[in-house]
């Protein structure tokens, strides 16, 4: 399966085709603006269903006459999802309302600054069925791309080892694309804050728990690439769980993305240092576990890839992170540079 499609919108490499149809429910315009949906639309086996994609296991991407869209819930039920409280396939309604409204300020928030936003609020699905008293929906937001950092990491990964048994040391052209997206994460993340919202993270309820986390959407498997005029941005995906910042909320998610960004600088430190395949491949692998499920993560453990070189005291691209939030325009990635890495495993 193909990672580009039409308007080259950037699919993950596991996307599937599916089927959607029309089913019984409202539509729900966000902010009474208009809307392309009439009726909302579900998952379906039925021959001559309407064409789809998938993004995950509960989501859609349809094209509608150019744009695609995204469906987040497109398999509703009233079961409880891996014992958490939100419904397999589907969504509670405010998850769905705050996913649209975060969504809105990053939109604008782009715009201001001539930049498209990864994402834009377009409607909510009110399936009319119920989950443990709540109302179950889908969020549909008009979206320019789906291909994730966390498979970007990954083919980078090859990339640089491939480099490495090839004798290559220098990538000026991979740091400047490391560089850029440190720009862009840091752009929209400082939106959130100017805007007082966090990405998504909904601490632990219990006071024992001392601020522990409970869930968060922070991480690279919600951070997508998407393509514009003249290259490719990039920016958060995934925010139902978008409310209200705090200093400890804020301070999980960027050290979230700090991670992100070190485990692709890191790789390059490597290359550039000499350092073996396995040091690369563990680096980075590690790194990428550990913005998503850091118990997980052999650093976790103490386990040192340097073998005895001394950690960078800085990584050059958290830098551009820190520039995006005190609110630097970043540039388009450039689109040679960025498929380099993404055809890696071709």
């Amino acid at each position: 399966m193909s990672y580009r499609g039409a308007d080259e919108f950037l699919f993950m490499p596991d996307s599937a085709e599916l089927g959607l149809a029309e089913c019984h429910g409202r539509v729900l315009p966000y902010d009474g603006k208009w809307t392309v949906f009439n009726t909302p639309l579900i998952k379906t086996e039925r021959y001559a269903a309407m064409p789809a994609r998938s993004s995950g296991k509960r989501s859609a991407l349809l094209n509608v006459d150019g744009p695609w869209y995204k469906i987040k819930g497109v398999a509703p039920t009233d079961a409880r999802f891996e014992g958490r409280d939100t419904p397999v396939g589907g969504q509670k309604a405010d998850a769905v309302m705050r996913e649209l409204a975060a969504a809105d300020v990053m939109a604008e928030y782009g715009r201001s600054h001539d930049i498209p936003a990864p994402m834009e609020p377009v409607c909510a699905f009110d399936y009319e069925k119920k989950f443990l008293g709540n109302d179950v929906y889908a969020s549909v937001l008009k979206v320019r791309g789906d291909f994730r950092l966390s498979e970007f990491a990954s083919r980078f990964c090859d990339l640089l080892v491939g480099m490495r048994q090839d004798g290559v040391r220098e990538a000026e052209e991979l740091r400047r694309l490391v560089y850029g997206i440190g720009d862009f994460l840091g752009f929209w993340y400082g939106g959130f804050e100017r805007a007082g919202l966090c990405w998504g993270t909904i601490p632990r309820d219990d006071p024992a728990s001392r601020g522990r986390i409970h869930r968060s959407s922070a991480g690279m498997h919600n951070i997508a690439f998407y393509t514009v005029v003249g290259g490719i941005d990039v920016g958060m995906v995934d925010l139902g769980k978008s409310c209200a910042s705090t200093p400890d909320k804020v301070d999980f998610e960027v050290k979230r993305i700090r991670n992100a960004l070190k485990a692709l600088d890191g790789g390059l430190y490597f290359l550039e240092h000499g350092r073996d395949c396995d040091s690369i491949v563990n680096w980075i692998s590690n790194y990428r576990t550990k913005t998503i499920s850091p118990k997980m993560s052999l650093f976790a453990g103490g386990f040192d890839p340097y073998g005895g070189v001394p950690e960078p005291k800085e990584f050059e691209s958290i830098m551009h992170f820190e520039r995006g939030r005190r609110g630097s325009t970043p540039k388009a990635l450039d689109k040679a540079t960025f498929y380099d890495v993404v055809n890696a495993r071709k």
